[in-house]
């Protein structure tokens, strides 16, 4: 004969078959008063009073925030009342109130809490599913990848196939994919197929670490398993060639898409036009687009921005104009991109005024501009020698809520310093500081240099020697113009321990480097050493 505990545990299970949602309250309480034990009245009044407030807020329109419905959970789960507490959480997702990561923890300390975890999740699929994509969301995959390896498994249960191609885009999203493929390896002996979903997170992660054979590979396995790969697919594959550099094999790529009757999207045309454009291919790209629009595909702001940056980089920037206009005729509304994209072409080629109009009618149309943007144009002033504005612009993107960082003030510095302003540099670097923003390599450098050259070459050198200290390692262009300052101050011997000194340290010398001690020698008629050098030069392949 049943005992009458379980009677009562199977009469709740039954109910709870009608919706994942609908487990009366007083089904609860008289069937798991606690998991634990049966407690004493006073508790068991408090547990009543704890499922009514959750109802009655429940009920209330707006509903209370997460934090309140929290704040009962987590005593409930406290309590020990662990089943009571999954229920309630099911109501928050029957009512679409989001949970916040405290839900979610309160919710994981219940499951792992729990003696049987196939009664907590009896009609649980969706609660699991929440849990882990918030866990995966809230960037703690790994103790997503726990729960399931050390708590869900030890009790002879896995997720569904919803769940694990969550559990395995959380991996992947947080360059977790060698787990992730793991992931993918395992779930078959749990009677879990692998999906498109599921094989397009990892493809996708691989290509962008240009993994482009292993995502290949990938490809090939969903073909040989029955998987039909979809438009998304490709799309990432196209990505992944065009990061790679391998154009020729992204274009053989659309043309196969099409051969087998997968529609490209504009993302796919979008992709290999960018693709394209990076490496100044302007005209394949227009290629592109034309076959985009005689398909039907029509192009978006993605589209046409892919393209003015093309025109920007070959510094064909009249044209880049030219579809920025079209791009407003034809009704595509044009975006912070397209503005940071004409912005820099403009800088670059040192139409600095049509840059700060552009500025201006960003904010016309009600367009917030970023850090992007104000970086942009600093750095262009700052090179057109208008520092001053520059200056003003920085006023005005902390004024706005745009955080600084070491780009915009290494743009400011470098052009102090070529100004002759030293003072207003040293004092801006310290202001850098004070914000909290740790100076670069290129910050260093532009530090270093300005020094040098405005004859203040033992600060310069004090900088360089506190560089082990500050954790920051110099590159070619810091040994340079260390090199070059010291032997300036006709230090050569010093500028020949340096050189040592850096190939030791496992930064090899470039062109630069040999010429100015070279050059220094002959001035010097140090004749043979500098014919040694030059020698070495060659021998290394440095000199054309």
């Amino acid at each position: 004969m049943l005992s009458f505990s379980r009677i009562l545990l199977r009469c709740a299970l039954q109910i709870s078959k009608l919706s994942p949602y609908s487990v009366p309250h007083s089904a609860l309480r008289l069937c798991f008063p606690s998991t634990s034990s049966l407690h004493s009245p006073s508790q068991s009044q408090l547990l009543d009073e704890a499922v009514d407030s959750f109802t009655r807020m429940l009920s209330m329109r707006p509903p209370p925030s997460i934090i309140q419905f929290n704040k009962i959970l987590g005593s409930l789960a406290k309590t020990n009342h662990f089943l009571t507490t999954i229920s309630l959480f099911q109501q928050l997702q029957a009512r679409g109130i989001a949970p916040d990561l405290f839900t979610l923890n309160i919710l994981l300390n219940c499951c792992c809490g729990m003696g049987r975890m196939t009664l907590a999740f009896s009609d649980g699929s969706i609660t699991l599913n929440t849990l882990i994509k918030g866990l995966c969301l809230s960037g703690r995959v790994e103790k997503a990848l726990h729960f399931h390896d050390r708590v869900l498994l030890a009790h002879g249960f896995h997720f569904d196939q919803v769940t694990y191609g969550t559990l395995i885009n959380g991996l992947c999203k947080t360059g977790h994919t060698s787990a992730a493929i793991q992931v993918l390896r395992n779930i078959p002996r749990y009677g879990i197929a692998p999906d498109v979903f599921m094989y397009n997170a990892i493809i996708d992660s691989l290509c962008k670490v240009t993994l482009v054979s292993d995502a290949f590979y990938l490809y090939s396995e969903m073909l040989a398993k029955g998987i039909s790969p979809d438009v998304i697919t490709y799309n990432t594959l196209t990505y992944g060639l065009c990061l790679a550099g391998q154009l020729k094999e992204a274009i053989d790529l659309l043309n196969h898409m099409i051969l087998i009757n997968i529609t490209p999207d504009v993302h796919t045309y979008s992709t290999l036009m960018d693709g394209l454009c990076k490496e100044g291919k302007i005209k394949d790209a227009k290629n592109v687009l034309a076959m985009m629009i005689k398909d039907g595909v029509k192009p978006d702001v993605v589209t046409y921005n892919c393209l003015m940056d093309g025109y920007c980089l070959v510094n064909e920037v009249n044209k880049a104009k030219f579809v920025f206009n079209t791009m407003a005729q034809s009704r595509v509304s044009l975006d912070v991109q397209s503005y940071n994209i004409m912005i820099n072409g403009l800088c670059k080629s040192k139409m600095v005024d049509e840059a700060l109009n552009l500025f201006e009618e960003m904010r016309c149309k009600y367009l917030v501009p970023n850090t992007v943007t104000y970086n942009t144009l600093i750095d262009g002033l700052s090179k057109s020698k208008r520092i001053s504005c520059a200056l003003g612009i920085l006023v005005e993107m902390h004024d706005r809520g745009q955080p600084a960082t070491v780009v915009t003030y290494s743009s400011l510095l470098d052009a102090m310093f070529k100004n002759q302003q030293l003072d207003k540099a040293l004092m801006l670097f310290n202001q850098m500081k004070e914000c909290g923003i740790d100076p670069d390599i290129r910050t260093y450098n532009i530090l270093i240099d300005g020094l040098c050259k405005s004859g203040r070459f033992e600060n310069a050198k004090e900088i360089f020697q506190d560089f082990s200290i500050k954790g920051c390692s110099p590159n070619v262009r810091t040994y340079n113009i260390m090199i070059h300052g010291l032997c300036k101050e006709g230090l050569f011997e010093e500028a020949l321990a340096l050189l040592l000194e850096m190939e030791h340290n496992g930064c090899l010398p470039d062109a630069v480097t040999f010429e100015t001690v070279i050059r220094a020698l002959f001035e010097k008629d140090e004749n043979d050493m500098a014919e040694k050098l030059l020698r070495e030069m060659v021998a290394r392949g440095l000199l054309n």
